[in-house]
C-alpha cells in the first residue's frame, strides 16, 4: 500500500491542543523517496502542514500534507516544478488567513529561478504564485540549494513574505539576494530586490536563515560568502525597493541558523570536532545571551553533529535544538530543550529498531505547548509532541518502530568558549532595479498524489 502512515502517540488533554502523533510514509511512488521533512507550520487551529523533500524522483521533487489537530491526513499534494530531482522546497509558512505558502528553488543547472506559490488550505490546489528571476545581473545563472538549510522564507504579521538565496554567475559575482513581496487575496505583489551581501569570489554564495522581524518591519538572514556574516537590512513597506540601513556581524561557520522576531540569533558550534554540540544566543547587538555546551554521553553515542539539525523558540523564549547523534553505528535524533537562559530543562531521544538512520530536520512549535519534530533520511518523520517532554515509549510507524525515550544522550554544561559577535568590516547595499519577477508559464502544475492514509493506533 502506497500513502502515508499516521500513528497516535497519545492524548493531550485538551481538544484545542489535539492528541500527539508521528507521520511517515508507506512504501509506493513517489512516497519511498521522500527522504526530508523540510519545515513544518501549524495555522490557527493547529492543523499541521508538513514540507517533504523526495530525493530523485523524475516527476516529483517535494510534497506538502496537511494533518488536523489530531494527526488525520486531510490532503497530500505533490510539488513539482521544473522536473528534475535539483529543485528545491525549502521554505514553508501560513499566513493570517490559514493559507500555507511555499517557497521553492527550480529549473535546471545554472538557470534556476526562485518561486514563492499560495495553496488553498481546503484541497492542496495552488490558487497562485510568483517567479524571480535576475537576467540583467546574472544572465545564465542561478539560485543555488542547500540540501542542510530549510529556512529561506520570513513572514510577518501583514503577510509580508521576506526570501533569501544565493546567486552565481561567475567567479567574480556571486552574491546574496532578498526578495520581498506581500500576499494579496489573489496574488503576490513585488516589492523589492536588495542585495544583502558583497561579491565572493572563492565559491558559491549561500544564504541559511531568513526572518522578519515585527517590532520594526525589517528583516535579517545569515549567508555564507567566505565570510558567514549575520545582516539585519531595514524594510520599508511603502517603498519600492530596501533601504541600506542596518548592520551585519561576523559570525564564522556555525550549524543550524535560527533567527527570532525580534532579531536573536541562535547557531550550533562545535568546541570539540563529533563530541559536542554548543548553542549559542546573540541579541540583536552581537552581543551573547547564553553559551550551553551538550556533550555525548559515551554510555548511549559514538558522535555528534552541528549539521544536518535546527533550533527554534517558543513563545516564552525557551529553545528546542533538534540534534543529529550517532548511535550504534546509525545516525539518530534528539531533541534538547533549554529556558531563555540557556539552562537545561529536558531531552528526548528517537531511536529506530531497526538498523536504519535518521538524521535531525525540522522543529517547530505552536501556541499551545506542543513541538514539532522532522526527521530525514530512511524515511523521514514528523512527530507532535508535548512541550514538557514526558511523553515516552515504543510505537508502531509502518514496518519500524520508533522508541522515545529521555535516557541522557546528551550532558549540558555552561561554558565560555566564544565571545560577543565583531561587526562585519563591509556594508551591503540597496539593489535597485535589479532582477525581475514573474508569473512564466514554465511552472509546472501542482500534481495530487492521491495516495491513501492509513492510521494505526497504539
Amino acid at each position: 500500500m502506497s500513502g502515508i502512515m499516521m500513528t497516535l502517540l497519545g492524548a493531550s488533554g485538551g481538544a484545542s491542543v489535539g492528541g500527539y502523533f508521528c507521520i511517515s510514509r508507506a512504501s509506493g511512488s513517489p512516497w519511498a523517496d521522500a527522504s526530508k521533512c523540510q519545515a513544518i507550520a501549524t495555522d490557527s487551529e493547529n492543523n499541521t502542514y508538513i514540507l517533504v523533500g523526495i530525493g530523485s524522483n523524475s516527476s516529483i521533487n517535494g510534497g506538502l500534507i496537511k494533518t488536523d489537530k489530531d494527526g488525520t491526513v486531510q490532503w497530500d499534494t505533490g510539488l513539482q516544478t521544473y522536473n528534475t530531482s535539483s529543485d528545491r522546497h525549502d521554505g514553508l509558512k501560513v499566513d493570517s488567513q490559514d493559507r500555507p505558502h511555499v517557497a521553492s528553488i527550480y529549473g535546471p543547472s545554472g538557470e534556476r529561478t526562485i518561486s514563492l506559490q499560495c495553496l488553498n488550505p481546503s484541497t492542496g490546489a495552488r490558487e497562485f504564485y510568483k517567479t524571480y528571476s535576475d537576467p540583467q545581473y546574472y544572465a545564465g545563472s542561478g539560485a543555488q540549494p542547500y540540501e542542510l538549510t530549510f529556512n529561506h522564507l520570513g513572514m510577518d504579521s501583514n503577510d509580508r513574505f521576506y526570501m533569501a538565496y544565493g546567486y552565481y554567475s561567475s567567479s567574480s559575482r556571486n552574491r546574496n539576494v532578498s526578495f520581498v513581496c506581500t500576499a494579496g487575496s489573489s496574488s503576490y505583489t513585488h516589492k523589492n530586490i536588495a542585495l544583502i551581501s558583497p561579491d565572493y569570489t572563492s565559491g558559491n554564495a549561500r544564504t541559511h536563515a531568513v526572518s522578519a522581524l515585527e517590532s520594526s518591519k525589517d528583516f535579517s538572514a545569515y549567508y555564507y560568502n567566505g565570510r558567514n556574516e549575520y545582516v539585519w537590512m531595514s524594510y520599508d513597506p511603502d517603498a519600492s525597493e530596501a533601504s541600506a540601513a542596518g548592520f551585519k556581524y561576523n559570525v564564522g561557520s556555525v550549524g543550524a541558523p535560527f533567527i527570532d522576531s525580534s532579531g536573536n540569533f541562535y547557531c550550533f558550534r562545535e568546541q570539540s570536532s563529533e563530541v559536542d554540540v554548543t548553542v549559542l544566543k546573540y541579541n540583536s547587538s552581537g552581543v551573547k545571551q547564553f553559551e550551553t555546551k551538550l556533550t555525548e554521553n559515551t554510555s548511549y553515542i559514538s558522535r555528534t553533529q552541528a549539521a544536518p539539525g535546527a533550533i527554534t523558540v517558543d513563545v516564552d523564549g525557551n529553545v528546542y535544538c533538534n540534534i543529529t547523534v550517532e548511535r550504534n553505528s546509525r545516525w539518530q535524533t534528539c531533541v534538547v530543550k533549554l529556558n531563555s537562559s540557556g539552562s537545561y530543562q529536558w531531552i528526548n531521544t528517537f531511536e529506530y529498531s531497526q538498523n536504519t538512520d535518521m538524521r535531525a530536520n525540522a522543529i517547530h512549535t505552536d501556541l499551545t505547548g506542543s513541538y514539532y519534530v522532522g526527521t530525514g533520511q530512511n524515511p523521514f518523520t514528523m512527530s507532535k509532541l508535548p512541550g514538557a517532554g514526558n511523553l515516552t515509549g515504543t510505537f508502531s510507524l509502518q514496518q519500524y518502530n520508533l522508541t522515545i525515550s529521555t535516557n541522557p544522550w546528551l550532558t549540558a554544561s555552561s561554558t565560555s568558549a566564544y565571545s560577543n559577535l565583531s561587526n562585519a568590516s563591509t556594508g551591503f547595499r540597496e539593489y535597485p532595479n535589479g532582477g525581475a519577477d514573474h508569473s512564466g508559464s514554465s511552472y509546472a502544475n501542482i500534481v495530487s498524489l492521491n495516495s491513501p492514509h492509513s492510521k494505526v493506533l497504539t
